[in-house]
């Protein structure tokens, strides 16, 4: 894979308090082997820039693009996304108990006059998960927090993200 060529060859340096490896900083959204990935993830994150009326005078720019590794007892803690106004994660693999991702709208830190609800759902819910599955692809705002709970597998779990940003386009 080459998340672990990329970890073998290179020691990249971040300021996360976790253990989970990533590539950021070497930004491999330039070979060959992502090529195709980066324009199939961009489709799927220009339909959600529709979904939200992004008009149609900006550019979709790919920022970056990394891989994440999650061995067994890594985890992310939360955070966002900046100089970029969509993200998404694509699960590689994903062996059982890898580690949910936890998004937690920016409004829910400071929900201090919490209401009883009814049922709780995703709309409900201070936070919503979803089980990584291989193959999944997940596209959300960069500002949205997020994070990836501990893997509790014996095997690592690995994912590619990706930053887009919308530049306006002088041809509009």
């Amino acid at each position: 894979m080459k998340g672990k060529e990329i970890k073998e060859r290179a020691a990249v340096k971040t300021d996360w308090y976790c253990d989970t490896f990533n590539t950021m900083g070497t930004n491999i959204k330039d070979e060959w082997l992502f090529a195709n990935f980066s324009q199939i993830i961009g489709n799927y994150v220009a339909m959600l820039a529709d979904a939200y009326r992004v008009k149609k005078s900006y550019k979709l720019n790919l920022v970056d693009l990394w891989v994440n590794i999650a061995a067994p007892g890594d985890y992310q803690e939360f955070h966002i996304h900046d100089r970029s106004h969509f993200s998404c994660v694509y699960y590689a693999k994903t062996p059982l108990n890898c580690g949910d991702i936890v998004f937690k709208p920016v409004e829910k830190w400071a929900d201090m006059m919490k209401l009883e609800t009814y049922t709780t759902d995703n709309s409900s819910s201070d936070t919503c998960r979803y089980t990584p599955r291989e193959g999944m692809l997940l596209v959300f705002k960069s500002t949205l927090p997020h994070m990836a709970m501990k893997n509790k597998s014996n095997e690592d779990r690995c994912s590619i993200a990706a930053n887009f940003r919308f530049d306006k386009n002088d041809l509009a």
